[in-house]
């Protein structure tokens, strides 16, 4: 997660720091990096939240936050490389947050991961250059080289939903984010608004 926010912004970056235009006058803030900035900004910020919420939930014999030091220590053992991404969950500290809260933040991060891969594909990106600086000056609004995204983007996407369903079956003693899920679908289906697709998957074995 912390990757494909970063790349994000390298691709803003590279584009203020490399193209003459940017560079040199005034940058258009309408240029679709900036959205894809705030989409991968908005993935990392809920994805971690979501984290800080479970991290005092129990699991097994003991807390979350426990069983990633349990990780950790077997990787010192085991004088694995350095995992930067368990490291950054560490430092995550705890925040107190309901089950339907955590499964808010998990459903946003996707949300944002998704609108990340869907900024960067080549024929989305063309489409919203064209529409404000004209087909033929398409390329005079990118970066070179050109920071590609897109692999880790679509990865953040799929180990974004390993984790909820991993973490759907647990809570903090009154509820689990399986059991909210349930609830948010079925007040979809009273409310007369059908079924959420995203929940659809979160709640397949």
């Amino acid at each position: 997660m912390r990757q494909v926010e970063a790349l994000a912004q390298a691709k803003l970056d590279a584009l203020l720091e490399t193209n003459a235009l940017y560079k040199l006058f005034e940058p258009d803030t309408k240029h679709p990096y900036y959205a894809l900035a705030s989409a991968g900004k908005n993935m990392l910020a809920a994805f971690e939240s979501s984290i800080a919420g479970v991290r005092e939930w129990t699991i097994g014999s003991g807390t979350i936050s426990e069983e990633l030091d349990k990780v950790k220590a077997r990787q010192i053992v085991n004088e694995e490389e350095e995992d930067a991404e368990l490291d950054a969950l560490r430092i995550i500290q705890p925040v107190a947050m309901t089950e339907a809260e955590v499964a808010d933040k998990l459903m946003s991060a996707y949300y944002s991961a998704c609108a990340v891969w869907i900024k960067v594909k080549e024929s989305v990106l063309k489409a919203e250059l064209s529409d404000l600086y004209g087909k033929k000056n398409i390329n005079l609004h990118k970066e070179k080289p050109e920071v590609k995204l897109t692999k880790e983007a679509n990865a953040a996407i799929r180990q974004i939903l390993k984790i909820a369903k991993q973490l759907r079956d647990y809570g903090n003693g009154s509820s689990t984010i399986l059991v909210e899920l349930e609830k948010k679908q079925v007040m979809r289906g009273l409310s007369g608004q059908g079924k959420d697709a995203l929940i659809e998957l979160m709640l397949k074995p």
